[in-house]
């Protein structure tokens, strides 16, 4: 049985319009995890994702499945720990050079800017796969 393809450079929906395909292919997610640093860190859920490194207290690195074409793409990243009356971690990236085109790596801090391990955090990335 042979494989074949789909070309199309407009999708259409029965009563919702249509929209460019490069527009789908510029504009979706390319990997997100939700990820938990506490305990036995580990990936709650994710695409394009294949582990998670606990380097150390509020430090883990994820590693892509299929590499991004730079390290240059974009990051939005979010923690939430809410330990009752405030928001008590925070979610960062240490510095450009902990960002590949392999992985990604995070850092996380509670709101007195000592390593925490944080059970709720989140990134997304847009950019374009290699």
């Amino acid at each position: 049985m042979a494989l074949g393809k789909i070309k199309a450079d407009t999708l259409e929906h029965s009563t919702a319009g249509s929209l460019d395909t490069q527009f789908v292919v510029n504009g979706s997610a390319k990997a997100w995890a939700a990820f938990d640093m506490s305990g036995t860190a580990h990936i709650d859920e994710g695409l394009n994702t294949s582990s998670l490194t606990d380097n150390s207290t509020g430090d883990s690195t994820i590693a892509f499945s299929s590499s991004m074409n730079t390290a240059t793409y974009c990051i939005t990243i979010s923690g939430d720990y809410d330990t009752g009356a405030t928001m008590d971690n925070g979610i960062y990236l240490p510095s450009n050079t902990n960002r590949s085109s392999n992985n990604l790596r995070t850092r996380c801090v509670s709101y007195n800017g000592g390593a925490n391990d944080n059970p709720q955090a989140y990134w997304c990335i847009m950019g374009d796969l290699a």
